[in-house]
């Protein structure tokens, strides 16, 4: 009777033991996945947690790829195709679109091998209207000849590029402005282009292309 009521203690505590590892219990200490356990082999995990306790000292990372072989350190895929990776060496490499949300900083040269891109806009404006930028480029649009105020930026170092897209005059007034001969600039006519760069609380001109 009593070697009965050990096994059945020792099934109930299994079974709890697995109950817990299935509902991913807080506090639990998982099982140890050992380097060997994986190697040439995929495992799935779902819902995977990292969580490194504050007494982790600065220098010491959450989480660590090392590989040392000539294979890609880490590799991300969709459906079976691969989106992102880190090859040997470092290189990143992504396809898709890169969509950031805050800034970044620069501390080595931008070599671009395919095109640059800037944010675009088609922009219809009116006599008395203030543009904010919220693009670097917009293409302008009226219905008469206008004459537009340029609004303060935030950001020094902003580029902006303003292009006539129709006949009609667009006179960029003389406020937040430091242009080359003090004055207010105007697009005369189509395809006419003024690009200005934010500096200083003003926009300063940079270039003026007239078409016309």
């Amino acid at each position: 009777m009593r070697r009965k009521w050990y096994v059945g203690g020792a099934m109930a505590l299994l079974l709890v033991v697995a109950l817990l590892f299935a509902q991913g219990c807080n506090g639990c200490a998982g099982p140890e996945v050992s380097q060997q356990a994986l190697a040439g082999d995929v495992s799935n995990f779902s819902g995977l947690h990292v969580a490194v306790p504050t007494a982790v000292a600065t220098a010491t990372p959450g989480l660590m790829v090392d590989s040392s072989g000539v294979s890609n350190i880490f590799e991300v895929r969709d459906a079976a195709t691969p989106v992102f990776a880190i090859n040997d060496g470092g290189a990143v490499v992504q396809t898709g679109d890169l969509a950031l949300t805050g800034d970044v900083a620069l501390t080595g040269g931008l070599d671009l091998s395919g095109l640059l891109q800037t944010s675009f806009a088609d922009l219809t404006v009116s006599d008395g209207d203030t543009i904010t930028p919220t693009v670097t480029t917009y293409a302008l649009d009226t219905s008469g000849a206008v004459t537009v105020t340029l609004a303060a930026s935030a950001d020094e170092g902003q580029l902006l590029i303003l292009i006539n897209d129709d006949a009609n005059a667009v006179i960029i007034a003389d406020t937040n402005l430091r242009s080359s001969d003090g004055n207010a600039i105007t697009l005369t006519a189509a395809n006419d282009i003024a690009v200005f760069i934010y500096q200083d609380a003003e926009w300063n001109e940079l270039l003026l292309i007239t078409n016309s």
